[in-house]
């Protein structure tokens, strides 16, 4: 996948059009545990959910540059 960006002016993405961009992690509570050793802003921590089909996973948000959401989601494989 391509993610092609180009610098403008800077204001969070919640709420426009695009509000969050996820990624999936394979160890959600190492991957916090190293963004935050890297001054990462956890937005809401690890917590897990179970979908309509019963499938549980567990995700994450992080705060991006300029305020950017950006969301780890765990799922089985």
């Amino acid at each position: 996948m391509w993610v092609l960006v180009q610098k403008g002016d800077a204001t969070p993405s919640e709420g426009h059009a695009i509000d969050h961009i996820g990624w999936r992690a394979a160890d959600l509570n190492a991957k916090i545990a190293e963004l935050k050793t890297k001054a990462v802003k956890v937005t809401t921590e690890p917590r897990a959910l179970t979908l309509a089909d019963k499938t549980q996973i567990s995700f994450a948000y992080v705060e991006g540059p300029a305020g950017s959401k950006i969301e780890l989601v765990q799922r089985p494989r």
